[in-house]
């Protein structure tokens, strides 16, 4: 489209490789030279590749351009095609599993929807087929966790042959059913029953925090009115011809014990016995401490197997080193839990105040002095002990600490478990899967496969001892966010050491509490023998 212009009219020489190309060194049928200076080939060839310089000139100068002319095969063409295509087939490819696994995934979605529908569905048909099991079953959006009174009414009711549903052989077949199915789910209405405490019983409520479940309470409850609902228990006891067992019971329970230990807490036990049997009259009007955990409605199912987990672990246990559970009351929401309590409080606060962190008292600004090792040793002895009890009875603590346990002004140390875990102490606890956990005492089987057992509980000692020595006074690792703390936990980097103070004789044991192997932890017996041993030696 452009041509070489002057006056006068420029000359127009063309060049391959400073060589000059004219009609008589070129093809004629390929080369063609235009009027207007142009260069044109035709049916190129590999031979026609080079530098193509074009020379324009008159009396008043020259000008010259270079080009280079490159030429392909061919083969070279497809080759590039090839590889285009080779790009292309990656890229749908890629798009295609990605389009497979969306699919998958919403598929996914769809089935487990679909389970829970028909689940839903089978436990709607079940329930009303059998009333009994729709009170006892399900868990609707507005119904508490425990059965209230007039729930295990009308479970009674229906399982007095009032079948409104029908009649005849159909009508015995309906209640013969939910008797064999459900008799666990009205022994269990039975027992809570028997555990009725009187709302009005209970006085001087405060709130100290909240936990899992809800608020957590420090009140007061009448000795008379726990005393009522012993004797409830024991009558009721009595009334199912259970009396005879239970002292058979407790009779091989005492021939089985043979340690030192559990001979020393038999005689506590006698002398605890008849000390209430000779203040029983003196006594009616006093006022026992209690911690009191109320139960919101909840719809997670969980967390009401958690609240009734705990209430069979505290019933089933009486031992010196065990709060005990005095009662529920269930009338009206929210229900609550009614467990002992002691007058100097958790033991971790108690820690704090003996190394200068809190106050006790609003008199004086004078901390406590601080435990000697003795005491520690002593405190860690009644933990151990009362966790042995709670083995014995074939229950796990699951959260073992020291803001978990109680002490009194007597220096008597009891495993409670207020797990005020959403506002005193929410900077131990960490949701990890939607859980909130105490992820700094858990063992590494806690917190990657979720498995609890008394060998994950003897781990949290060890964390509880190191907190007695270090009094409380920081978390473990705190150095670590919860992150790291995890991540090492389950890669087995976590490095624990005893804390300063730890006398020599005990770090073997409490270093293999913390044994990444369950196995390879010791018991809770071992752990008491190791105590009382150091609590003789007098080790320093």
């Amino acid at each position: 489209d452009r041509q070489a212009i002057g006056d006068p009219k420029p000359t127009i020489k063309w060049d391959k490789d400073l060589k000059y190309l004219s009609v008589n060194n070129t093809d004629k049928n390929r080369f063609r030279f235009l009027e207007n200076g142009t260069l044109e080939i035709r049916d190129v060839q590999p031979d026609d590749e080079g530098r193509y310089g074009c020379t324009i000139g008159n009396s008043a100068g020259l000008k010259r351009e270079e080009v280079r002319f490159v030429v392909k095969s061919s083969d070279a063409t497809s080759e590039e095609s090839g590889d285009g295509f080779l790009i292309t087939r990656a890229v749908l490819i890629t798009m295609s599993v990605a389009f497979a696994y969306i699919i998958l995934v919403v598929g996914l979605m769809i089935w487990c929807r679909f389970r829970r529908q028909a689940r839903k569905a089978r436990l709607n048909e079940a329930n009303k087929d059998n009333p009994e099991s729709g009170e006892m079953g399900k868990l609707p959006e507005n119904e508490p966790c425990l059965p209230d009174h007039a729930a295990s009414g009308k479970v009674r009711k229906v399982n007095g042959n009032n079948n409104p549903r029908g009649s005849g052989n159909e009508a015995a077949k309906s209640d013969d059913t939910a008797c064999s199915n459900h008799s666990k789910g009205s022994k269990r209405s039975h027992a809570l029953d028997q555990l009725s405490l009187p709302r009005s019983g209970i006085s001087e409520l405060i709130q100290i925090g909240r936990g899992e479940f809800g608020d957590v309470f420090v009140g007061k409850v009448k000795a008379s009115v726990i005393r009522q609902v012993d004797e409830k228990d024991i009558e009721s006891e009595r009334h199912n011809g259970s009396d005879n067992n239970s002292a058979i019971t407790s009779i091989e329970k005492r021939r089985s014990k043979t340690s030192m230990d559990d001979i020393e807490e038999i005689r506590e036990e006698q002398e605890t016995g008849s000390a209430d049997g000779d203040t029983t009259s003196t006594t009616t009007d006093e006022y026992k401490l209690v911690l009191v955990k109320a139960l919101n409605k909840f719809k997670d199912e969980n967390v009401c197997q958690e609240f009734k987990r705990q209430i069979d672990m505290f019933r089933a246990i009486s031992h010196k080193g065990v709060v005990r559970l005095f009662g529920l009351c269930r009338e009206k929401d929210p229900h609550y839990m009614v467990l002992e309590y002691t007058d100097w409080g958790d033991l971790k606060q108690f820690l704090l105040a003996t190394a200068g962190k809190v106050n006790t008292s609003n008199n004086s600004a004078q901390s406590p002095p601080p435990l000697q090792t003795g005491q520690i040793l002593a405190v860690a002895y009644q933990i151990a002990r009362g966790m042995d009890a709670i083995y014995r009875a074939r229950f796990i603590h699951k959260d073992l600490a020291t803001r978990n346990c109680v002490i009194s002004s007597d220096f008597i140390v009891k495993v409670s478990y207020p797990a005020l875990s959403k506002d005193k102490y929410s900077r131990e606890y960490f949701k990890h899967r939607n859980t909130l956990l105490p992820i700094r005492w858990l063992a590494p089987e806690c917190i990657q496969e979720d498995d609890f057992t008394t060998k994950s509980d003897i781990f949290a000692f060890g964390v509880v001892v190191w907190e007695l020595f270090s009094q409380a006074t920081k978390v473990p690792f705190e150095e670590l966010s919860n992150e790291e703390v995890i991540q090492r936990s389950q890669s087995g980097n976590l490095d624990w050491a005893c804390a300063s103070g730890t006398p020599d004789g005990l770090k073997d044991i409490l270093l293999t509490c913390w044994n990444s192997n369950p196995k390879e932890r010791p018991s809770f017996s071992q752990l008491c023998s190791a105590l009382s041993k150091a609590m003789q030696n007098g080790d320093k």
